[in-house]
């Protein structure tokens, strides 16, 4: 929660400070404390047009612009001198599906969601057994 507050702009009104800026919004986060509101929220915003949801956390929903996705970020960056096929992406939750699959090798987290595992090519170890270091040792330097 410190991390959050510290790292976002927290408005009351979502919708009125949209209006008020006159700017495209690019993300909106969304943190929920009744899970189910979660699922409802989930199933309605599914029916509009134009916007990607995803999550990162067990109470969250992200609503990201139409292609604000972790994936294309990454074809993008890849665009400037780097070919899909020698791209290595490492992820663990929803929000890094599209990231895991644009990649030339997508790498679960051991300790992340069957969803991300699912989209990834390997599954590493978790988090706290230093998963990226072990991938990227066997899968570049050795």
């Amino acid at each position: 929660q410190d991390m959050v507050r510290a790292t976002r702009d927290l408005v009351p009104d979502v919708i009125r400070h949209v209006e008020q800026c006159k700017k495209d919004v690019e993300k909106v986060n969304i943190y929920l404390a009744d899970l189910k509101d979660r699922e409802i929220l989930r199933e309605e915003l599914s029916l509009v047009e134009g916007i990607i949801i995803s999550s990162s956390l067990y109470n969250n929903l992200e609503i990201n612009a139409e292609g604000a996705t972790k994936g294309n970020a990454l074809m993008w960056l890849a665009s400037l001198g780097i070919s899909r096929e020698r791209t290595m992406a490492f992820g663990d939750g929803e929000n890094d599906v599209t990231m895991l699959k644009a990649a030339g090798i997508g790498i679960a987290m051991g300790n992340g969601l069957e969803i991300a595992k699912s989209a990834a090519d390997q599954v590493t170890l978790t988090n706290d057994e230093d998963g990226v270091a072990d991938a990227i040792e066997r899968l570049i330097l050795n």
